[in-house]
């Protein structure tokens, strides 16, 4: 139990998010669609107002295994903001235990990037191409500490997914995966 919700604990990494439960404070358990609809519905009642979309994951060892949280969050910038997380888990001995582990960091971005990809699909859809090119993509990576020596492939990786780089954050702007998601853990 953590801040109030039970989680469902997914065994491992084969699970496409966006086939998850997704959790929010304001708005309890909902699926991806549900929260694609909340977006739709916020762009939709305000047209005028300035929205950002972000998506981020961070991950943490927790007892032998891995805990990877992805969010999705709806800034409506001037009024605050709205935040789904989902969580997933893979085996710590993939990760190695303790310590600095790129292929961890690979996998949040993995997870975020494919997130990324069908939460914009949906967006495109049902918004059109405005707000589907302006979903932001959140890493957990900064150009001084650990994350530094693989920051460039990492923006590489997001770059592959088709995002432009002006969408692509990273500390201290990725709030999406260093403060919301981290939040999570």
């Amino acid at each position: 139990m953590h801040g109030g919700y039970s989680f469902v604990k997914v065994p491992n990494m084969d699970n496409n998010l966006s086939e998850q439960p997704f959790l929010s404070i304001t708005s309890g358990s909902c699926s991806f669609l549900e929260v694609v609809d909340f977006i739709v519905a916020s762009y939709s009642s305000m047209p005028g107002d300035n929205f950002k979309v972000s998506v981020g994951t961070d991950s943490e060892e927790i007892n032998g295994e891995v805990k990877f949280v992805s969010a999705i969050v709806l800034w409506r910038v001037g009024h605050g903001a709205r935040a789904w997380r989902t969580i997933t888990w893979g085996k710590g001995k993939e990760y190695k235990s303790g310590g600095f582990h790129p292929k961890r960091i690979y996998q949040e971005v993995i997870l975020t990037g494919t997130l990324t990809v069908e939460l914009r699909s949906r967006l495109k859809q049902i918004l059109g191409e405005d707000i589907s090119n302006n979903i932001e993509v959140h890493a957990d990576v900064g150009e001084s500490g650990r994350t530094s020596v693989i920051m460039r492939e990492i923006i590489g990786m997001l770059l592959g997914y088709g995002f432009p780089l002006e969408n692509i954050k990273w500390k201290p702007e990725s709030i999406a995966a260093s403060v919301v998601a981290d939040r999570y853990i």
